[in-house]
């Protein structure tokens, strides 16, 4: 009766959450504790919740059960598929406060704001690469590595980033769901259809201070302020 009276009689002692029964109160005190009593049959991710452990562990076998109802695409988890779908339906509920990107997940949100900064805190230990999020840190530590942890559902191949994957399992399925709305042209990626847009139809987003030409990518752009300066770093 408490869960529905919203009685909260059960006090956590580190902070000021309450909770409706013991077993609430239980499950949140991992927060405080750190218990991950989860553990991965193929590798060291813990996780304090059962369905964490289910999602991670299709990441090593393959499984996708959560079908697109619009397209090929199938995903691990339920939260990978309604994120999905919002390329078929174009939200994109998640607005950046500097400039008028909008983002279909929080996690994109973060990582593009981190573009309006040269903050790069986190360092490879074994080479001088910095990245902007951890996820960029870990996905270049992979080059490193050689670990390809991303494994595709219809074939042996296995991949070192999900976008990796991603390019792949359009072999499988043929899906393109990225369109340019000025010529048709359809990608596996988002990156791809950026950067037919600037090569086909907007020119270089990079612009060199010193002469009018315009780069595709901001290595490109580097490359090209070398003829300036004469640095021949190779």
């Amino acid at each position: 009766m408490k869960s529905h009276s919203g009685e909260k009689p059960f006090a956590c002692d580190s902070c000021d959450y309450r909770a409706p029964n013991k077993y609430s109160l239980k499950y949140h005190m991992r927060v405080h504790t750190g218990e991950k009593r989860y553990a991965c049959d193929y590798c060291d991710y813990r996780s304090d919740k059962r369905s964490n452990i289910n999602d991670h562990t299709r990441v090593h076998t393959g499984e996708r059960p959560y079908a697109c109802d619009s397209c090929n695409f199938r995903a691990a988890n339920l939260r990978r598929l309604q994120i999905h779908e919002r390329i078929h339906t174009g939200e994109r509920p998640y607005a950046c406060d500097v400039c008028d990107y909008k983002a279909r997940t929080a996690f994109c949100l973060r990582s593009h704001k981190k573009t309006h900064t040269d903050e790069k805190l986190y360092s490879c230990v074994s080479c001088n690469y910095k990245g902007r999020t951890r996820g960029d840190l870990n996905k270049h530590a992979r080059r490193h590595t050689g670990e390809k942890m991303y494994a595709c559902g219809s074939c042996d191949f296995k991949a070192g980033s999900s976008g990796h994957l991603k390019y792949h399992m359009a072999t499988h399925t043929g899906e393109k769901p990225y369109v340019c709305h000025s010529c048709g042209f359809r990608s596996v990626t988002k990156t791809v259809l950026k950067m037919h847009i600037m090569r086909t139809h907007t020119g270089g987003a990079y612009a060199c201070s010193e002469c009018d030409f315009r780069a595709v990518t901001r290595s490109g752009l580097r490359d090209h302020t070398r003829t300036h300066t004469g640095e021949k770093p190779y």
